[in-house]
């Protein structure tokens, strides 16, 4: 950022309540010295837009709105989370720099993008912390150069949904972090408690025409505490960290990630009769390394410590316990998967091979 083409704002420390969007412009650093902005915005709104802007940089500031989990007994409208909004949205903008933010009570904390024309880029999300939200913490789309780090994300509790029958199963995308055609990025050292789905998860999504613009890549996942995922609402599997393959064959969606030096420990959360994984990858190339994995599901219908499947793993030195089963390797034509150096406690099968 040019320092010299900076619009320096400091906040006076005290509560304001928010009724409309505030529209972010170039070149601003907003420090909020600790003030407190209440959210009172309408439906699918955001407290800051920054649309189309660069070298932006936001700290020191509480964003608050009133979102808790309800049933429909408690609102006939909606079910599911009751906040539709987001604290912060970064839509086709660079150079953004957002820390030391707390956010509670939206459905969404921070979302970085929105579309496969209009790519976001250098966005950083550090030393922040996220409450009783609803979908997700931190959602990127179509992104590349991005570090998330140092964050404490708590109660992911499930997104907005309609009033209808079994609609707490509809109820069923909660993640910490997601992301969904990115490269380049950094996740470290994030703490992460209590979502109902994934910790951290990547997924790839193909445009209108069928293609991947943006296929998953350089992606590195390390020392993160994550902690208690559970619910298995709908179809949905839980896993601490989740790489989507793509169409379960190819390899166009994912290419490569490490994920290393991570603390998985699901003690104390709420056992299901569904998939639960530490670690699951699709990948076509996965580094699954020094990783200490406890207690995931032993409840579940197919539960492991680490599933590698459609693509080439090494996994090497690391720690698994009280799980159902250690390894799933799935292996299928032209892929193939290895395990060396492994400790692993399982209730049932340290290492299985399916084709």
């Amino acid at each position: 950022m040019n320092k010299e083409s900076n619009f320096v704002v400091k906040i006076p420390k005290k509560i304001y309540e928010i009724y409309t969007p505030i529209l972010v412009p170039d070149n601003l650093v907003l420090d909020g010295n600790g003030a407190t902005f209440v959210s009172h915005l309408s439906n699918d709104q955001a407290v800051f837009e920054i649309k189309s802007k660069s070298n932006i940089n936001i700290s020191n500031l509480n964003i608050i709105a009133d979102g808790k989990f309800v049933s429909g007994d408690e609102n006939l409208l909606s079910c599911g989370f009751s906040n539709s909004n987001t604290a912060i949205n970064i839509d086709n903008s660079k150079n953004v720099k957002i820390y030391n933010v707390k956010i509670h009570g939206f459905g969404c904390g921070i979302n970085i993008g929105s579309g496969y024309n209009k790519l976001v880029s250098n966005i950083y999300v550090g030393n922040s912390q996220f409450s009783q939200l609803g979908q997700s913490a931190i959602r990127v789309v179509y992104a590349k150069n991005i570090i998330i780090e140092n964050n404490q994300i708590e109660s992911i509790l499930g997104n907005q949904t309609k009033c209808v029958k079994n609609w707490l199963d509809n109820s069923k995308f909660a993640d910490g972090i997601y992301l969904e055609n990115v490269e380049s990025v950094i996740i470290s050292k994030n703490f992460i408690s209590n979502v109902k789905r994934i910790a951290i998860a990547f997924d790839n999504r193909a445009n209108s025409l069928g293609v991947i613009p943006l296929p998953n890549h350089d992606i590195l996942v390390n020392n993160n505490k994550i902690y208690n995922f559970n619910s298995c609402r709908g179809t949905e599997n839980n896993a601490a960290i989740w790489v989507e393959p793509w169409q379960e064959s190819t390899f166009a969606g994912i290419v490569n990630i490490d994920i290393k030096n991570n603390v998985i420990d699901n003690y104390g959360a709420v056992g299901c009769k569904k998939n639960q994984y530490g670690i699951f990858s699709g990948a076509n190339k996965s580094i699954i390394e020094n990783n200490s994995i406890k207690n995931i599901n032993t409840n579940g219908k197919r539960s492991f410590g680490i599933r590698c499947a459609f693509g080439e793993c090494l996994i090497i030195n690391n720690n698994i316990s009280n799980v159902n089963n250690g390894i799933l390797l799935m292996d299928i034509q032209n892929s193939s998967n290895i395990t060396i150096k492994n400790v692993i406690n399982s209730n049932e099968r340290d290492v299985i091979y399916e084709k």
